[in-house]
């Protein structure tokens, strides 16, 4: 993975956070609190993931 790749995935996973992490609050139906939990989840673990290639590729 490239430094830019990296960077790609890690605005991608913040974007997707901008949006999830609301509607999980104003959702009223448990099926879609489970898909933007599930949405959440993914979320974050791409984002520690391209974190950790960024840390080492500067290695």
């Amino acid at each position: 993975m490239t430094k830019e790749k990296a960077e790609h995935y890690i605005a991608c996973a913040v974007a997707q956070l901008i949006i999830c992490v609301p509607l999980w609050f104003v959702s009223q139906h448990r099926a879609w609190m489970f898909l933007m939990g599930l949405l959440i989840g993914s979320s974050i673990a791409g984002l520690l993931s391209a974190i950790q290639w960024l840390i080492h590729l500067k290695e």
